[in-house]
């Protein structure tokens, strides 16, 4: 079974929780899966294939997880990976922005909706997401949290990545290994 990095970045924490669910489902396969968020700077190199979730705050995914990812293109490239993007309105548009920016074409892709986690916020940020939801027609009671996430099909897009054959991916040990 194949060695895989799920490798994530959040701010209220709620893409970890969906980075956990897609690493037990790998799990479940066989595969021995690593989860880290994207500041630890994980060598790629060390695995067989690579997952990324990432959440979207006011329209974009975090820069520090564009820079690593930009970083490391040549071992995106070389094994199986998928992205995942998280984020009250789940558009595809962020999604496909951000593969580009990044220069990397992960082998799936998915769009979850997040989390409204008034809890989690400042006063400004409250009041900002209040707004914002009033107009897409989700809820304002910010004396409470509220979830979005279809885990069905977190489930689907675990499932379908945790089949794959990892029997075409590159050997890592000889991608790590010093030229000479």
């Amino acid at each position: 079974m194949a060695r895989i990095l799920v490798l994530y970045a959040t701010i209220e924490g709620h893409t970890a929780r969906i980075a956990e669910r897609v690493a037990a489902a790998l799990r479940s396969h066989g595969h021995r899966v690593d989860v880290l968020p994207a500041c630890a700077e994980a060598d790629l190199l060390g695995y067989e294939a690579v997952v990324v979730g990432a959440s979207i705050h006011y329209g974009h995914h975090p820069a520090s997880l564009r820079d690593l990812l930009r970083k490391n293109r040549a071992a995106l490239a070389a094994r199986p990976g998928a992205f995942f993007s998280v984020s009250l309105s789940a558009k595809e548009r962020y999604l496909q922005r951000f593969l580009r920016q990044v220069g990397w074409q992960p082998q799936a892709t998915a769009t979850f909706a997040g989390a409204l986690q008034y809890s989690k916020y400042g006063p400004l940020k409250r009041l900002v997401m209040r707004a914002f939801v009033t107009l897409t027609g989700r809820d304002t009671d910010m004396s409470r949290d509220y979830e979005y996430t279809d885990w069905d099909a977190v489930d689907r897009f675990s499932e379908a990545f945790a089949r794959r054959s990892f029997a075409d991916r590159p050997d890592s040990r000889a991608l790590s290994s010093p030229a000479g």
